[in-house]
Order: structure tokens, then C-alpha cells, then sequence
């Protein structure tokens, strides 16, 4: 008997040495058999991908070409481009030649169920504060970006929907023992955002010239065109309306191969939480402030001036959806209408937030997810705050400085 249960000791533990082996060998020793080959890949014979957002082609028909392909299209190839920014990228080919960014919308829920974290509403829950989590995880961000953009009618972003991508399909040339964990897993489904490539990217943060134009500092836009710095004020307001602290930095001021500025990356948006809201996003950036450009977006004191100088169409528009339009027209309400056709909807209850609240358990910080209607109803909350200020700007200046 002795000796039978030393046998089948022994068994158990081969066939778990080999079984580890197996897995192990899998995730760290195994043929790269696809070469990493950085952003040089594009073939303008072959491929499609955007560079001009002036013409009228591409600021009001590149949704009709490219929006169908990323949501639908066949995904024909993967391009290893190395590692870029803090959020996880991958990108693919697409039937045609298209060319898309893939980020994830969330963590991979296979080994952490969705259901771990309840769903809360600000009000009802005595919610005091929330700061984002997953901070690599910025599909769902880009994606309620590029809807905002739509509903106002910038046209400051390139096409970025939402799609079901199999994780067999995503994982496959991942080759990171997390990458290969998640593709050895049963296939499932995976949320991700498709965003159109847009090539010939330039950085162009603002200079102190334009700040100072901007706060009403100075009245001669001096050589920079008065277009441009309406440019700049409209992102800052696109910024303010999303709680994007992340362009008080000077690396995600981007143009387009034409000049056209962007709002470029919306990835870290509604940074705390669906309600909250930030006028110092307004004092634009660390360099205008005095500090560094890595200073911390809280390091922004409530004394750093605010822009007073804005598009008067941009804000004429902001108008038409603000809280004096029919409540149907309102911005929350365009944004549920707009982002309904998403593969993905609703977008926001996939935001995780590291979360305070008021009552008998404030001293717990709970990881949770708010509901879309908390997102929409801060929409409505931070136009009114925006107009507020212009309003103050207008008392201060007169409309003919700050509304142009």
C-alpha cells in the first residue's frame, strides 16, 4: 500500500511538472514568429489612413468611409509597433487596407468578472470623491471623446468606435507573459476601441504668447494667427467639458499633417468621476502657470488665471445644448442619442474608479462604476459651469474681447 501511494505521488507530481512545464514554455520560451517593426509600416499604395482634417471631405465624410470598417470590417493583419504611452495599443489591418489603433476598454474581465465591482449612482450611493483606475485601460474615454466631438461638431477627432474583438484574435502577437496568459485562455470576447490611424502627427503645444492672448494679457495676437488661438481655446474647453487634466502637459498637443490642432487623446477623461468638474483645466498649460511641464495636474492652484478669449461659435453652439434648451436637446441627452448605435453601449459604466463616500464607511476606498445617467447629467453640469465663467469674462472684458 505504501509503495502504491509513493507511485502515485510520483505521477501526480510528473504530470504537474509537466503540465507547469507546458504553461511556463508558453508564456516565457516560445518563438516571436511575428518582428516588431515600430511605426514605419505604412505603405501608401496599400494602405488607407487619415492625414488632413481641413478639407470638407475629411472633417464631414470620414465618418461615412471609415465608421462601418472599424465597427464591422474583416481584420486582415496585425502590425507590431513596440510599446507607446502609458495606454496598452495594438495595431491592425483591416479589410481595404484600413488602418486602426486597438486600445482596451477595460481589464481582461475573463479572470475578473465585471460583477466584482457594483454599479453606483453619485447621489443615491453619498459618494464625496472617485480617481480613475485601470489608468492603461483608456478605450472607453476615446471613444465618449469622439462622440462629444460629433455632438458639438468640432470635428477635432478622428473616427473612434467600439467593437467585440475575439482574444485569440487580440492576444496573438502579444508576446508579454500577461499576453500570452490571456491568448492561452478559452477564447472570448473582448471590448476595445478602433480608432482611424492618422499619420503625420505634429506636436504644437501652445507657447506663453498665446496664453497671455487667451487671458486677455495682451491684445495683439502678434505673428500666430487669430484661427490658431481659437484653436487652442476650443480644446481647452473640449478639455474642461471631459475633465481631461492630461493637456496641462505639452506632449498631447497634436496637428494634423495640414495644421489642423486636435483634440488628441481622450483616454485619461473624466479623470474623477462623472460629476466633478475643473475651471483651473482653463488656466491651460504647466508652462503657462510658472511650473514644469511634469508638475502634477493638482500642483495648479485655484489662483492661476483662466482663459477669458473663446470661439464665439463654440460657445454659441454650447448654448444651443446648454440649460436653457428644451431638455431633449440637451448635451446628456445628444450624447445618449449618439453613442446608443455603439457596439459597446453604454460606454461609461466601464470607467472603474477608486471611490470615497460619506456615512458609516468613509474611511473605504471602494473600486467601483457609476451609471451612464451620472456621466450625462455632468455633461449638463459642466456646460453650465463653462458658461458661468464666460459670462464673468464678458463682465470683466466685454463681449467684443472674449467672444470672437
Amino acid at each position: 500500500m505504501k509503495t502504491r501511494r509513493c507511485l502515485l505521488l510520483s505521477l501526480s507530481l510528473l504530470i504537474l511538472f509537466t503540465i507547469s512545464s507546458f504553461i511556463l514554455w508558453n508564456l516565457l520560451v516560445f518563438d516571436q514568429s511575428k518582428e516588431e517593426i515600430g511605426l514605419n509600416f505604412l505603405d501608401k499604395k496599400v494602405h488607407k489612413y487619415i492625414t488632413d482634417f481641413k478639407e470638407d471631405y475629411y472633417r464631414f465624410f470620414m465618418d461615412e468611409e471609415w465608421v462601418s470598417v472599424l465597427k464591422d470590417g474583416e481584420i486582415i493583419d496585425t502590425v507590431l509597433i513596440g510599446h507607446h504611452g502609458l495606454a496598452h495599443k495594438t495595431v491592425m489591418i483591416l479589410e481595404g487596407g484600413f488602418v486602426a489603433m486597438v486600445k482596451p476598454v477595460e481589464r481582461n474581465l475573463i479572470y475578473l468578472p465585471r460583477s466584482v465591482y457594483s454599479i453606483w449612482d453619485w447621489e443615491e450611493d453619498n459618494v464625496r470623491g472617485a480617481t480613475r483606475m485601470d489608468r492603461a485601460y483608456q478605450g472607453w474615454g476615446e471613444i465618449a471623446g469622439y462622440y462629444l466631438d460629433r455632438a458639438l461638431q468640432m470635428y477635432r477627432k478622428p473616427p473612434i468606435v467600439g467593437r467585440w474583438l475575439d482574444s485569440k484574435l487580440l492576444y496573438r502577437y502579444d508576446y508579454s507573459v500577461t499576453g500570452r496568459f490571456l491568448y492561452y485562455l478559452p477564447s472570448h470576447q473582448v471590448p476595445v476601441s478602433m480608432h482611424a490611424w492618422v499619420d503625420g502627427l505634429q506636436t504644437n503645444a501652445p507657447r506663453n504668447d498665446i496664453g497671455k492672448y487667451l487671458r486677455v494679457e495682451k491684445t495683439d495676437p502678434g505673428k500666430v494667427t487669430l484661427e490658431k488661438m481659437l484653436g487652442y481655446s476650443d480644446v481647452l474647453v473640449f478639455d474642461f467639458l471631459v475633465d481631461d487634466h492630461d493637456r496641462m502637459g505639452n506632449h498631447n498637443w497634436k496637428s494634423s499633417k495640414d495644421n489642423l490642432l486636435l483634440v488628441w487623446d481622450s483616454g485619461l477623461a473624466w479623470n474623477y468621476g462623472p460629476l466633478y468638474y475643473d475651471l483651473n483645466i482653463l488656466c491651460g498649460t504647466h508652462q503657462w502657470n510658472g511650473r514644469e511641464v511634469t508638475a502634477k495636474s493638482w500642483e495648479v492652484t485655484d489662483d492661476c488665471k483662466r482663459i477669458c478669449v473663446f470661439r464665439n461659435s463654440t460657445i454659441q453652439r454650447i448654448k444651443s445644448v446648454g440649460p436653457n434648451a428644451p431638455k431633449n436637446e440637451r448635451l446628456g441627452e445628444k450624447m445618449r442619442e449618439i453613442m446608443e448605435e455603439d457596439h459597446l453601449s453604454p460606454l461609461f459604466p466601464y470607467g472603474l474608479y477608486s471611490t470615497k463616500r460619506s456615512g458609516l464607511f468613509f474611511f473605504l476606498n471602494a473600486p467601483t462604476r457609476f451609471t451612464e445617467q451620472n456621466f450625462l447629467d455632468g455633461l449638463d453640469y459642466r456646460i453650465t459651469a463653462l458658461l458661468q465663467h464666460v459670462n464673468s469674462c464678458i463682465k470683466l472684458y466685454g463681449e467684443e474681447k472674449v467672444l470672437l
